[in-house]
């Protein structure tokens, strides 16, 4: 899960850091942190945004819609400019839940491959439940 950070936190974080907050369902959400402080505010983070379904740039409040941030640290060994710039050049493509969720986007930033163990956890269970109901009924 990482270590709980408060917003005030993320302005000593190295910027390229990878940030993680729960989404209601238990799904956690991923974020890449930035160097960008806008008007005296913390750092803003580039997640690939399900809820706006686009890749965007928020503010900490937008990206954990209240709930605890995590700090998950740096993924790679990159520049962070490379990394912030990866996610930057990403910015309005649109969200797509098997190919380029949070957890894609910021292993692309981060040049890893791309891929969610979130989502194949979900689908195997689901799989697994199909199977487990396709017997019961058969």
């Amino acid at each position: 899960m990482g270590i709980p950070v408060t917003v005030q936190d993320l302005a000593y974080l190295e910027a390229g850091t990878v940030l993680s907050t729960v989404k209601p369902g238990r799904i956690e959400h991923f974020g890449v942190l930035t160097e960008q402080h806008l008007y005296g505010f913390p750092p803003t983070i580039i997640s690939a945004s399900k809820v706006r379904q686009l890749i965007v740039e928020e503010q900490p409040m937008q990206f954990s819609l209240g709930a605890l941030i995590y700090a998950q640290g740096v993924w790679s060994k990159q520049p962070w400019q490379q990394t912030v710039g990866n996610a930057r050049s990403q910015l309005g493509q649109p969200y797509r839940l098997f190919d380029r969720n949070c957890e894609h986007f910021v292993r692309f930033c981060h040049g890893l491959p791309q891929e969610s163990p979130q989502l194949a956890k979900a689908v195997g269970v689901a799989l697994i439940g199909g199977v487990i109901l396709w017997a019961l009924a058969a």
